[in-house]
């Protein structure tokens, strides 16, 4: 029983080289030709092998792709035809097509008829829904009824109107493909993990799009990053008003913070803070050291510090205030070590 598996699954394997390298072949010799009189324009579209390690292919459209390896006249056809009824460049439907094979064999008729109904339901001009189907090129092969109820469905989960919804799908093209019952179970929970009121926190994702696609576990952990010395109450409303905050790396988050006590004052979320700390150096009267090449010296002993816990994050900013080499280094070596720091204080 088992030889007879192994060699069934041989079998599967081979077909699929052969499948496999019979697409690559068609594809490296695949030349779509635009010309000025047709198109407006002069152009070569080609693949190079880069390009097909790109293509996504599922069992099923290698499957169909597979009967139209004898019909290269077809595709480049369809291809161009895209292009003019879309009215995009050569180059953008090559690469929505590299990520939807489909689009390379699909009837133009059919995507265009996918694109205009989609967006004649969800109230979206039709050239912005193209310019976002592009970003997530599924959406030109989805079935106009379904994504319309998929969109109605998440915003009633939601307990938001239709249009606000769609406004954040096409920041976040995303949300035009996620189940609703999904969707709102992230939001839910990540919700409940950062003791936020649902609505409230719905009402931020809104403007921050991005939230609704990060898993609860991500959002939470960065959220725990914002907080440091800052109280639970003063972090909610923090990112309710700066939902951004919540898309930024722990790491962006920790240097934020690091910048606000070393500059005693207070730094908008969306300001580089790196930058910030380089100018608040550089306006220092030991600026002028900041060239000095002594970083393993300080290093080794800053990291000795703060391994052994004798040196806090407080203290060590103190010390770049006053020291001119420590200065340095805060600035280009210490954001690791002090981020373990202030891992071991939260726990």
């Amino acid at each position: 029983m088992n030889i007879e598996n192994k060699r069934v699954d041989n079998q599967v394997e081979e077909i699929n080289e052969i499948g496999e390298k019979e697409i690559s072949e068609f594809f490296l010799n695949l030349k779509i030709q635009f010309n000025k009189e047709e198109s407006g324009f002069d152009q070569i579209i080609d693949f190079s092998e880069e390009d097909i390690k790109k293509l996504f292919f599922t069992s099923l459209t290698k499957d169909i792709f597979r009967r139209y390896l004898d019909k290269p006249d077809l595709v480049k056809e369809r291809f161009k035809e895209n292009v003019d009824q879309f009215n995009i460049s050569a180059d953008e439907w090559k690469q929505a097509a590299l990520k939807q094979p489909q689009l390379f064999y699909q009837s133009p008729e059919t995507l265009n008829a996918n694109i205009s109904r989609s967006s004649e339901l969800m109230g979206i001009d039709k050239n912005d829904f193209v310019k976002v189907a592009l970003k997530q090129p599924s959406l030109f092969c989805q079935f106009p009824e379904t994504l319309n109820a998929n969109i109605s469905r998440s915003s009633e989960l939601m307990g938001i109107d239709k249009n606000d919804f769609v406004k954040a799908a096409l920041k976040q093209p995303q949300l035009f493909c996620q189940f609703p019952e999904t969707l709102n179970s992230n939001i839910t929970k990540s919700s409940e993990l950062m003791g936020i009121d649902k609505n409230d926190f719905v009402k931020a994702a809104l403007k921050q799009p991005q939230l609704f696609c990060q898993s609860p576990e991500t959002l939470f952990s960065n959220f725990i990053a914002i907080l440091f010395d800052n109280d639970d109450i003063k972090t909610r409303k923090f990112v309710l008003k700066n939902p951004v905050a919540l898309c930024y790396s722990q790491e962006r988050d920790f240097i934020h913070y690091l910048a606000t006590k070393i500059t005693s004052s207070k730094i908008s979320i969306g300001k580089n803070p790196r930058q910030i700390i380089k100018d608040y150096y550089g306006k220092q009267p030991y600026g002028e050291y900041l060239e000095i090449k002594q970083f393993p010296m300080i290093e080794e002993y800053l990291t000795k510090k703060i391994d052994n816990n004798e040196l806090s994050i407080d203290e060590a900013i103190e010390m770049t205030k006053n020291e001119k080499l420590f200065g340095q280094f805060m600035l280009l070596r210490a954001i690791e070590h002090f981020e373990r720091e202030s891992k071991k204080e939260r726990k």
